[in-house]
Parts: C-alpha cells; structure tokens; sequence
C-alpha cells in the first residue's frame, strides 16, 4: 500500500467480523509513503486485522479514527504469536475497542501478539476497556517513540502488556486508567532501559502498576536513566 487511502469501510460490525480496514491471513502486508487507513469499524481490527502467519510493516503512514465494536485492536489486532511486526515514523491515533462486557475490548491502538518493533512514532489519543494505547501478550521493543492521551476505562491507560515490553527511549505520558496503572500496566516482564513516563492518571500505579500476588505477578526492571515523574493518583 503505497500512498493509498482506505477509509469509511464496515466489516459487518454488528456480527463477529474481523478487519474493517484490512484483512490479512498468513500474507505480507506493507503500508508506505504516507498510506492511510482512516474510520473503518468492524468486531476486531476496525483498521486491520492479522491472522495466521501474516507479517506487518508500517512506513511512515497512519492509522486513525477505527473503531473496534465488540473486540480488540482498534486500530491493529494482532491474532496471533510469532508474527513480525514493525512500525516506524507513523501514527495510530483516536481508534476505540469496546466490548459490552468489562473484560473485554483491548487495545485502542494496538491489540495482540507477534514480535512488535515501533521506533519513531506515535500511538495518541487512542482509547480501550484496557490498554488504550497498546496491549500485548507477546514481545514489544519501543525507541523514540511517544505514547500519549490514550485512555482505559480498567487497565493500562498507555500500556498494557502481559507479554515482554521493553522500552528504550520515547515517552510514556499523559495517559489515563480507570483503575490500575495509568502509563503501563504490567502482569507480564517489563524493562524501562530509558525514557520517559510522566503525567499519567491513575487510582493506583499512576505510573506503572507492577502486578503482584498469586495471580499473574509481574516483573520489573528500571535503569538509571529512565525518568518517571509527575504522574499522579486520579482523584489528586
């Protein structure tokens, strides 16, 4: 997809429908030169939607204004493991995921598995159940790259990750989670090597919220040069 624009498709949002956008099973897609996936809606993946062994590069484009009715991934849904994924000098920006039920509806941005690179980029104003900017069970390297004014009415108001994150560089900030972990939520392995998290809301772990307990407990590792400030309880 060179330069093209996809916009204002429905993929039977009212059924159990995949990609509004973009549908892809085990095939190789591409977008570049400023290519555009704008306002589609379907179940899961209003903008795209991966399957099988499908791999997935993203160029400096956009994906913005998608919509997932009743699902995950907003903007990308990602459905299944050991896919490759990379996305660079682009924006995924104020695509929603909604489920009628509390537990699901992940990821307004991003949604699922695979081995996501993201450098230079943007994922803002994207909003979920949980994880409103990203949510992953896999493998996510982050560089350069800011997530920002994303909203979850649960978890992970930035983040959400039960996979392994590891965050580089960029920024985490002004994100906000209804409940747990406004910049990230973590169940799962998370590394700060550097960067910033700052400005995120939340009820508890405004920041970072680090999974503890019997139930999926997380595990945290943060570097001297990271920078995690003025993030602030919801109700302060």
């Amino acid at each position: 997809m060179n330069g093209s624009v996809i916009q204002n498709n429905k993929a039977s949002p009212g059924g159990n429908s995949s990609g509004g956008g973009v549908y892809v099973a085990n095939g190789s897609f591409t977008m570049t030169n400023n290519a555009q996936i704008l306002n589609n809606e379907a179940s899961n993946g209003g903008g795209v939607f991966l399957y099988l062994g499908s791999s997935f590069s993203m160029e400096n484009s956009t994906i913005s204004g998608n919509h997932a009715t009743k699902g995950n991934g907003g903007g990308v849904c990602i459905s299944n493991k050991d896919m490759e994924i990379s996305i660079s000098g682009s924006t995924i920006s104020n695509n929603t995921a909604e489920h009628p039920e509390s537990w699901g509806g992940y990821g307004g941005g991003i949604s699922g598995n695979g081995n996501l690179t993201i450098t230079d980029s943007k994922i803002t104003g994207n909003k979920a159940n949980s994880g409103g900017g990203i949510h992953s069970n896999n493998s996510v390297t982050m560089e350069n790259t800011e997530v920002s004014k994303n909203t979850a009415a649960n978890v992970g108001g930035g983040i959400y990750t039960s996979g392994h994150f590891t965050m580089e560089s960029g920024t985490i900030a002004d994100n906000t989670a209804g409940t747990l972990g406004g910049g990230i939520f973590n169940p799962g392995h998370l590394d700060v090597n550097g960067g910033s998290i700052t400005g995120n809301r939340a009820e508890n772990g405004s920041g970072i919220y680090n999974q503890h307990g019997e139930w999926s407990p997380g595990e945290l590792t943060i570097s001297s040069a990271a920078n995690i400030s003025n993030n602030c309880v919801a109700d302060a």
